[in-house]
């Protein structure tokens, strides 16, 4: 299927208000994905990170009441997608940058718990040996003193 881009004045007020003060930029994402769901006829919906941000930056409880979008649906191999961003930045770089990111060879989550283990257990033994020579600096300083 071909690629499909459209421009959307998203209202999230509607919707939001009914939330909880400090779950409403939460529910403001959950709308906005529903309102693509709904309009581009596709379930899987990205958002991207400088949309998300506009929405979270004034912080959880003060969201924008409404936002202009892009949204771009397009075949990724199996599946229809729709990328999602702000309209000034645009979803054409973010497209070439999903799909860099797709086509990475992908870490299993195993392998970056090991990793994260590995960097932990090595700042320890970094902090243990600094300790130990830090004492006996101290030592050999009582002894001299």
């Amino acid at each position: 299927m071909a690629e499909l881009k459209r421009e959307y004045i998203i209202p999230l007020r509607r919707r939001f208000v009914s939330a909880p003060k400090w779950r409403r930029s939460k529910k403001a994402v959950a709308v906005l994905r529903d309102f693509i769901t709904k309009h581009m006829k596709c379930e899987n919906v990205i958002v991207c990170a400088e949309l998300n941000e506009h929405i979270w930056s004034r912080g959880s409880k003060h969201p924008p009441g409404k936002v202009e979008v892009i949204a771009l649906r397009f075949n990724d191999g199996s599946e229809e997608k729709v990328l999602v961003n702000l309209k000034e930045f645009g979803v054409d770089s973010q497209r070439a940058l999903y799909n860099a990111s797709v086509a990475a060879p992908a870490i299993s989550d195993k392998e970056v718990v090991d990793a994260q283990v590995e960097e932990k257990e090595s700042k320890q033994d970094e902090e243990k040996t600094t300790e130990k020579k830090s004492d006996k600096v101290e030592k050999e300083d009582k002894k001299n003193g």
